[in-house]
């Protein structure tokens, strides 16, 4: 007798975790935060949900001075977990990686040789 077919895994789609950054932010605006020291740190899936997801509204989203903004709060994106920091401290910009040196390559001999016996 063959056994049953099992039906394939497929993963859930990550919830949207908009509802809680609104939360979040209304929070910690009530408990009397400025807006300008708060900072939405989010991953970059979550960052990328943020902008087009279709439950947020044009409204919400700004861009400044080079920086997004929801709800008022500068957004940066590209961290581990998304949070709301409430600390004010201005985030490190991400050091560049560094450049690996090119090899230098050697002239060929044969090909000096050719050019000066012609």
């Amino acid at each position: 007798m063959a056994a049953p077919k099992k039906s394939p895994i497929v993963a859930k789609p990550p919830r949207p975790k908009i509802p809680e950054f609104r939360a979040a932010i209304a929070q910690a605006l009530a408990d009397g935060i400025d807006r300008d020291t708060l900072v939405l740190r989010l991953t970059l899936r979550d960052e990328a949900d943020l902008r087009r997801n279709p439950s947020v509204a044009m409204e919400e989203i700004s861009y400044a001075n080079g920086a997004m903004r929801f709800l008022g709060v500068r957004v940066v994106g590209g961290g581990a977990e998304s949070a709301l920091d409430t600390s004010g401290v201005e985030p490190e910009p991400a050091e560049p990686k560094p450049t690996k040196a090119k090899k230098v390559t050697k002239p060929r001999k044969k090909a000096e040789a050719a050019v000066a016996a012609g």
